[in-house]
C-alpha cells in the first residue's frame, strides 16, 4: 500500500512556509486515511499497517474490537501522543497530522518491514512517502546523487544510515519516529529498541516449544481472510517452516507455494533450483504442487528499466515472480527471510561462548556439528573460538592478516578511499559483520546491520507494483524475543546446527528437511550471477567494461565516489593480492568495477546531478 503526504507548500515562496495545510499526494485511491473531528480541531492519519496487538490496544483505548487499524492509530495518538509507536506491535509506517498542535508525526516499525522516506526542503517544506516514486515525481525535489550512499554501494555495504542514493531524501530508520511542524526541521528519535533478555525458557526444549507457538501465531496473523496466499519455498529450513505452518492453517486451494531458478538458460529449460532434491518432499508435506514462476536474468540496463522508480533492481530477479504472483491473483506472499539472524541462527558463535562460559567439553562436538562430514581444521577452530573473543582492533587485525578480502574494501574496490574516510564509513565497513563472543551479540549485530531493511525495501517497492505485499513471520517481534531469549546453547545441540527452529518446526517439515545439515541458496544463484554486483542481474562483462570506460573518457567520478585511477587499474585486470584465493578470483577485477557501472547507469536513468 502506498502512503504519501506533505506539510507546507512544496516549492512555494517563503510566505507560505507557515501554512498548516496537510494534503495527500500520489494515488489517493490507495491511501488508508481517516479524519476525526474534535473540539480541539481535527486529526488525520494515513497508514500502511498490520497490527499484532489489536485486541489489547482496542481494550486499552476503549474501542470496539472491530475498529480498523487507522482508527486505532488515531486513538493511540490521542492517548499517548509522541510515544504512541512504543505501544504498537506489528508492521507499520504511518503519519498523523494534528491540526490543533500543528504537528506531523511519522512512525516506523521496529524491524523496518514497512518503508518510509522523507524530504525536507526550503521554506520548511516537508514530504513523506512509503515509496520513492511519489517523492521523485515532485518537481521541487532536486535529483542529486548522495556521495556517501554511492560509496556504500561501491563497498558492497548494506547498513542502514538513513541515506538513500538521492541526496536530501532520507529513510526513517526502523524503530524510529519523527515529528515536524510546518516551517521547522524534523526531530527524529528511536521509539523502540530490539533489546531482550531471557523470556522464561528454562531449557532448550522449552525454548523450542515457545518458538513453535510464536511462529504459528506470526504466520496466522499474516494470513488474509480470503484470497490466495503465496509462500516462497526454497527447500531450506526457514521458508519451508513458514510454508508448512501456512498450509496447516489455510483451507485447501488457498496456498500457492512458489520457487524459481535465477539462471536464465536453466530456467528456460524448466530446471528446478539448487535445493530441488528437497522440494518434492516439501511439496508432499504441503500437499500442494510448488509453482516455478519464470525468473529471467535480465542485463542490468533492462532490469533497471523495469525496476520501481528510485530503486536498484531487486536481488534474485524477483520482479518476474512478483509479476507472476500478481497475475495469478496472489496478494500476500510469506517468506522465511530473516530467519538466519535469529530463529534459525547457525550457532557458530557457540564455540567461543562455550569457552567463555567454561564449557570446554562442548567445543569439539559443536565444531563437528557445524561441519558435518568435513574435518574441522585447527585454523578454523581458532577462527571460531579465539577470534570472537578478541577486542575489535585485534579482531580486525587477525582477519586482515588471514587475507580476508572484504576487510580492505576501501583499497580493493574502486571507491574513493579519501571520500570514504571523510564520510566516516570505516566503522560501518567493519562493525556490523564481526563475529561476537556470544550468540545473542552476533544475532543483534546482524539484525541491526541494515541488510534486512535494504532487502525488504527493495522487495516492497517491486512487489507493490503488482499488487503484492510481502510478510516476514520470522521477523515478528514475538519470534525475535523468543529466539533472542532462548538458552545460549539452543542453536547447536545433539550434533545439529539450527537446532532451535529445526526442533520447533519438526511437525511442519518433511523428515528429510528436518534432519538436513547443509544449507544452499535455494533461489538458484549460480556462477553467472555476479556476487556483490547485483544478485539476480545477468552479469555482462562487456557492458560493465563499456560503462566503466565511459566514466574514464568523461572523467566522471560520480561526485567523488569513484577513484578513477583504481577504476583504470581494475579494467586493466589488476586485482588486489588479497583476492588471490577467492573463489571468484578470475572475475574479481570486473566484479569490483560492476557497482560503479551500475551506479553510472542509475544516475543517467534518473537524470541525477553528481
Amino acid at each position: 500500500m502506498l502512503i504519501s503526504g506533505a506539510v507546507g507548500a512544496l516549492g512555494a515562496p517563503a510566505a507560505a512556509s507557515a501554512t498548516t495545510d496537510f494534503r495527500w499526494t500520489g494515488d489517493c485511491a490507495s491511501l488508508e486515511a481517516t479524519t476525526v473531528g474534535t473540539s480541539q480541531g481535527s486529526v488525520a492519519v494515513v497508514a500502511d499497517v498490520r497490527l499484532d496487538n489489536r485486541a489489547e490496544l482496542c481494550a486499552g483505548l476503549s474501542l470496539d474490537r472491530g475498529a480498523d487499524d487507522a482508527s486505532i492509530l488515531l486513538a493511540a495518538w490521542r492517548r499517548w501522543d509522541l510515544s504512541c509507536s512504543e505501544w504498537l506491535r506489528g508492521d507499520f509506517a504511518f503519519a498523523v497530522w494534528d491540526d490543533h498542535t500543528g504537528r506531523l508525526y511519522c512512525g516506523r516499525d521496529l524491524v523496518g518491514v514497512k518503508p518510509l522516506y522523507y524530504w525536507t526542503g526550503p521554506q520548511g517544506a516537508f514530504a513523506f512517502a512509503s515509496q520513492l516514486a511519489p517523492l521523485l515525481a515532485c518537481g521541487a525535489i532536486e535529483r542529486r546523487l548522495d556521495t556517501a550512499a554511492a560509496i556504500e554501494r561501491l563497498l558492497f555495504l548494506q547498513h542502514d544510515t538513513g541515506r538513500t542514493l538521492f541526496a536530501g531524501i532520507r529513510r526513517l530508520p526502523p524503530g524510529h519516529a519523527l515529528v515536524v511542524r510546518p516551517g521547522g526541521r524534523p526531530h527524529i528519535w528511536r521509539h523502540t529498541r530490539l533489546e531482550v533478555g531471557d523470556v522464561g525458557s528454562s531449557s532448550p526444549e522449552e525454548g523450542a516449544a515457545r518458538l513453535r507457538d510464536a511462529v504459528v501465531r506470526a504466520v496466522a496473523d499474516r494470513l488474509p481472510s480470503d484470497g490466495l496466499v503465496g509462500a516462497h519455498v526454497s527447500g531450506g529450513l526457514d521458508s519451508s517452516s513458514v510454508a508448512g505452518v501456512a498450509a496447516s492453517l489455510l483451507p485447501a486451494g488457498r496456498l500457492v507455494p512458489m520457487t524459481f531458478s535465477a539462471t536464465r538458460s536453466r530456467a528456460a529449460e524448466g530446471e528446478a533450483p539448487v535445493d530441488a532434491r528437497f522440494l518434492d518432499d516439501v511439496a508432499g508435506q504441503l500437499a500442494v504442487p510448488i509453482h516455478q514462476p519464470p525468473a529471467d536474468l535480465l542485463p542490468f540496463p533492462a532490469a533497471l528499466e523495469r525496476a520501481a522508480p528510485g530503486m536498484m533492481p531487486p536481488p534474485y530477479a524477483t520482479s518476474s515472480a512478483n509479476r507472476w504472483a500478481g497475475e495469478a491473483g496472489v496478494r500476500s506472499v510469506l517468506t522465511g527471510w530473516g530467519g538466519d539472524e535469529a530463529a534459525s541462527f547457525s550457532g557458530r558463535t557457540l564455540l567461543s561462548e562455550a569457552v567463555r562460559r567454561g564449557k570446554l567439553g562442548r567445543v569439539v562436538p559443536a565444531a563437528r556439528a557445524l561441519n558435518p562430514g568435513r574435518s574441522f581444521s585447527a585454523g578454523s577452530l581458532v577462527g571460531s573460538v579465539v577470534e570472537p573473543l578478541l577486542p575489535d582492533r585485534l579482531y580486525w587485525w587477525a582477519r586482515f592478516a588471514q587475507g580476508d578480502p572484504w576487510i580492505g574494501r576501501l583499497r580493493t574496490t574502486v571507491a574513493n578511499e579519501r571520500t570514504g574516510r571523510d564520510a566516516g564509513l570505516l566503522e560501518a565497513l567493519h562493525h556490523p559483520w564481526r563475529t561476537r563472543a556470544t550468540a545473542r551479540g552476533t544475532q543483534l549485530s546482524r539484525l541491526r546491520s541494515g541488510h534486512l531493511v535494504a532487502r525488504m525495501e527493495s522487495w516492497s517497492a517491486d512487489a507493490s507494483r503488482f499488487g503484492v505485499d510481502y510478510h516476514y513471520p520470522l521477523l515478528d517481534r514475538r519470534v525475535l524475543e523468543v529466539a533472542l531469549g532462548a538458552p545460549w546453547d539452543s542453536f547447536l545441540r545433539e550434533g545439529s546446527g539450527r537446532w532451535l527452529l529445526r526442533t520447533a518446526m519438526a511437525p511442519y517439515l518433511p523428515p528429510s528437511l528436518a534432519s538436513r545439515q547443509d544449507k544452499e541458496d535455494g533461489w538458484g544463484q549460480r556462477g553467472d550471477v555476479a556476487f556483490g554486483a547485483g544478485a539476480g542481474v545477468g552479469f555482462d562483462p562487456s557492458w560493465v567494461r563499456a560503462e566503466a570506460e565511459r566514466l574514464l573518457r568523461e572523467g566522471n567520478d560520480l561526485g567523488g565516489a569513484v577513484d578513477l585511477r583504481k577504476l583504470r587499474a581494475r579494467l586493466a585486470g589488476s586485482a588486489p593480492r588479497r583476492f588471490a584465493t577467492s573463489p571468484v578470483a578470475n572475475i574479481v577485477p570486473l566484479l569490483l568495477v560492476a557497482p560503479a557501472a551500475q551506479l553510472a547507469a542509475f544516475v543517467r536513468h534518473h537524470r541525477m546531478a553528481t
